[in-house]
């Protein structure tokens, strides 16, 4: 028996079409709807990082995630070693 996820809810939607956008990738409005510009999106972001996540958008919601979470700690530490050294 193979495990299928459950689809994504309106909020995650919302969230995987933030993510997007905030990658440089065009889903269209962020609305919390799975709709083509979205669709078009998601599979542009796996071609362009060549994910191997057959067609689980959970897979894609966690990965983006990941992405986000990083470049923000990165801006953080950025803004950090900044700061550090106008003072310093």
């Amino acid at each position: 028996d193979v495990e299928v996820d459950p689809p994504l809810n309106g909020d995650e939607v919302g969230i995987v079409q933030d993510h997007l956008t905030r990658l440089g990738f065009d889903p269209g409005p962020v609305d919390g709807l799975m709709g083509p510009s979205t669709r078009t999106a998601i599979d542009e972001a796996i071609v362009e990082y060549q994910l191997n996540i057959g067609s689980s958008d959970r897979n894609l919601l966690n990965y983006t995630q990941s992405l986000i979470d990083a470049l923000d700690a990165a801006a953080a530490a950025t803004e950090e070693e900044l700061g550090t050294t106008e003072s310093g």
